[in-house]
This record gives structure tokens, C-alpha cells and sequence, in this order.
């Protein structure tokens, strides 16, 4: 198995190494597609893809109804590999842990693009960034147990899976999605917090 990058300066280093440039390969389209489809459905013009890379979504979003798109990556060498200039668009080199949006500013969909698996606390950070979500904003999760990280994080995402299927987690669209050349297979899910009952009037 692979040696899978542990901090900043290692996943620099693979992306100049050329190591994770299948991400903008046709295989890696089918769930792209779907990311963005989701965000069409169930979100809103304002963005905030988590674990963007190189931007590989930004192509797929609906761009004349975009208000803005952040993306934000732990590798600078990622975001610099960027081919995405428009004036909607900021990349913030961060890691998912570490980022917060400026005061007050909310999104109407929040995406977790491949990230969860690196995440000490996948549930932790998913209602952390439900916290950014704008009125009816969605998040939506992507994740595949693709070579080489097969096994290597079964557990951890077996577990957040299982807690997402709990209140207060409320399910839009969940979909599965399988390559038939690389084997490699994705699930994606639409999801928010289900909003508090109101207090009824005395």
C-alpha cells in the first residue's frame, strides 16, 4: 500500500510529484458530476469546496449562477497548479481543521471533496461546518475507498456513516458510484442538520 501524506509539506511534495494529477482524469468525472450536481439541487451560488485540490470541481459548477466559490486545500502546491481564474473564485491554503470563514460570512453548499478520511474527527468537523451553512444550505460528502487508501481508513468512515444516519442528520440524496476501468468506487450523500423543532407558543 502507498504511503499516504501526513502533513502539508508531504502532500506538496506528491502533488509536485505528479502523484495525485488523476484527480482530473475522465474516471474521477462521474462523482465530480454528481458534487456539483448536488450543489444545483440542494445548495445555493455561494460555495465552499473542502479538500478542493486543484480545483478539479470548479469546471462542473454552474458558473454564471455563482455568487462565489472558496476553496480551500492543505497543499499550497495544489492551489497553485490551479487553472481556475475568475474574480468569484479564492483559494485558501488551510487545512479542514484549521479553517474558519471570515465573521459572518455563510455558505450555501459546503463540500467535503475526499477529505473525511484525514480528519481526527470527521463528525466533529461535519457539525463544526454546519455551523457556516447558510439558511437550507446543504453539505455533501464524497468518499471513496479507492486504491491505495483501501482499508486504511474503513473503520473511522464506517463509523461517521453509521453516525450520519442518525439524527440530527437529515439525508437529501445519497448515491454510489463505481468505475468500471480503475474498480474504484465513491459514495456521495447530501445532507443537513434537521432543524430544531419550534417551541410552541404558551
Amino acid at each position: 500500500m502507498a504511503k499516504v501524506a501526513k502533513n502539508a509539506a508531504e502532500w506538496d511534495r506528491d502533488y509536485r510529484a505528479g502523484r495525485w494529477r488523476y484527480l482530473g482524469a475522465p474516471k474521477e468525472q462521474a462523482r465530480l458530476a454528481i458534487a456539483a450536481l448536488y450543489v444545483r439541487l440542494f445548495g445555493g451560488p455561494r460555495v465552499l469546496d473542502v479538500g478542493c485540490g486543484s480545483g478539479q470541481l470548479f469546471p462542473l459548477l454552474e458558473c454564471q449562477n455563482l455568487a462565489s466559490y472558496t476553496g480551500v486545500d492543505l497543499s499550497a502546491a495544489a492551489i497553485e497548479a490551479t487553472s481556475v481564474a475568475d474574480a468569484k473564485v479564492q483559494f485558501v491554503v488551510a487545512s479542514a481543521e484549521a479553517f474558519s470563514p471570515p465573521a459572518g460570512e455563510r455558505y450555501d453548499a459546503i463540500l467535503f471533496n475526499e477529505v473525511v478520511y484525514f480528519l481526527a474527527d470527521p463528525l466533529a468537523e461535519l457539525a463544526r461546518y454546519a455551523g457556516f451553512l447558510a439558511r437550507d444550505g446543504v453539505l455533501i460528502v464524497s468518499i471513496t475507498r479507492a486504491s491505495p487508501e483501501r482499508g486504511s481508513h474503513d473503520a473511522k468512515i464506517d463509523a461517521l456513516w453509521s453516525a450520519l444516519d442518525r439524527p440530527p442528520w437529515q439525508t437529501l440524496d445519497e448515491v454510489f458510484v463505481s468505475h468500471q476501468g480503475s474498480g474504484n468506487a465513491w459514495r456521495l450523500r447530501a445532507l443537513r442538520p434537521a432543524a430544531a423543532p419550534q417551541a410552541q407558543a404558551p
